[in-house]
């Protein structure tokens, strides 16, 4: 008989967590959120403080990479010495 896990995975994650979750910093996680490439966080009646729903975080960041380019960092464009933009932009 295999044993009980001694601890319960968290669900409801603060904003450091969401953030280290995400493997981005939470100034960075906070622009996403603002950019609506992440979930805002769960509004919980009487609770004074933000709770990110970590299934909701999961569910956002698989949407998030079927919908963008393999290459989100910028890549030079065509014709030589011409300014870099970003992948997604190049047409």
């Amino acid at each position: 008989m295999s044993k009980p896990p001694t601890t319960i995975p968290s669900r409801g994650l603060n904003i450091r967590q969401a953030a280290s979750y995400w493997g981005v910093s939470r100034g960075t996680f906070l622009k996403l959120v603002k950019l609506g490439m992440a979930p805002s966080p769960m509004a919980l009646p009487g609770l004074k403080r933000n709770v990110y729903d970590r299934v909701a975080l999961d569910a956002a960041m698989t949407h998030d990479s079927r919908h963008q380019p393999a290459t989100p960092w910028p890549v030079p464009r065509r014709g030589g010495n011409a300014p870099w933009r970003l992948h997604r932009h190049i047409r």
